[in-house]
C-alpha cells in the first residue's frame, strides 16, 4: 500500500477492510467484476 493511501485513510479515519468490504458492495450492486468496467459506468454518467 502507498504512503498516501495510509494517510487518506487515516485522515478518514477508517480501516483498509473497510474500504475492501465497500468496494465489493459497489461491485456486486453495479454488477461488476474488473475496476476498468466500473470505471467506465461512472464515466458514463
Amino acid at each position: 500500500m502507498q504512503i498516501g493511501r495510509k494517510r487518506a485513510l487515516t485522515a478518514a479515519q477508517v480501516s483498509v477492510a473497510t474500504i475492501r468490504t465497500q468496494v465489493k458492495s459497489i461491485y456486486a450492486k453495479t454488477n461488476m467484476q474488473w475496476h476498468g468496467d466500473l470505471v467506465r459506468l461512472v464515466l458514463s454518467l
